[in-house]
């Protein structure tokens, strides 16, 4: 019989229209149970994420990455959008985040956004491990 896995849960609310900080969080370079759950809200009024594209940009020492809900690593469940972070989005040293919300007309296809807005960026930090594990 499988285990289920240990995930580090990160939760956290954000605002379209106030940038407030959140509580420092850590991972851990190469880990793979990392978990973003994030409530998204407008003026305190929770988001509806239905019939939108969400995704999630980071910016890391070793470049670009970003995270979708059209690749799966992204769910969205009313206003929450939940992120198991994949290990190529965190590098070590301060990470960078956004979250992209967009709207799509019935006429565009998933790739099309018709409106973009992007939630106030947060940071956290990713360590090394001590292990190596390359």
């Amino acid at each position: 019989m499988a285990a289920d896995p240990i995930l580090k849960q990160f939760a956290f609310d954000l605002d379209i229209k106030r940038t407030e900080p959140i509580k420092p969080f850590e991972v851990v370079d190469g880990d793979t149970g990392n978990v973003l759950v994030i409530g998204l809200y407008d003026n305190g009024t929770a988001l509806d994420l239905s019939n939108k594209i969400v995704s999630a940009v980071f910016a890391t020492s070793r470049g670009i990455s970003v995270q979708s809900d059209e690749d799966g690593s992204v769910t969205k469940s009313g206003g929450t959008v939940t992120i198991a972070l994949d290990p190529g989005s965190f590098a070590p040293g301060m990470v960078e985040c956004e979250i992209e919300i967009g709207s799509v007309t019935q006429s565009q296809t998933a790739h099309s956004r018709d409106k973009l807005v992007t939630a106030p960026k947060f940071n956290f930090a990713c360590r090394s491990a001590i292990r190596n594990r390359t």
